[in-house]
């Protein structure tokens, strides 16, 4: 699996929503699942980050599904 950036990630969970939108819904959605903050956390993840790395995509599948 390759880095995904953080707006297509979030508009592949959020088709609907602008890519503003979309952005804010995931960091929410990571926000209240304290088991896949933490392990993102563990991982290097930063809100503030551009890029999902393959080990940080593979939490989020596990945690969230695939969108």
């Amino acid at each position: 699996m390759k880095p995904m950036t953080f707006a297509a990630l979030s508009r592949l969970y959020f088709p609907d929503y602008s890519a503003c939108w979309a952005r804010k819904k995931m960091i929410e959605m990571i926000a209240v699942n304290p088991l896949l903050a933490k392990e993102l956390a563990g991982c290097g993840f930063e809100h503030r980050g551009f890029f999902f790395t393959p080990r940080q995509l593979d939490l989020i599948f596990e945690q969230l599904g695939e969108p």
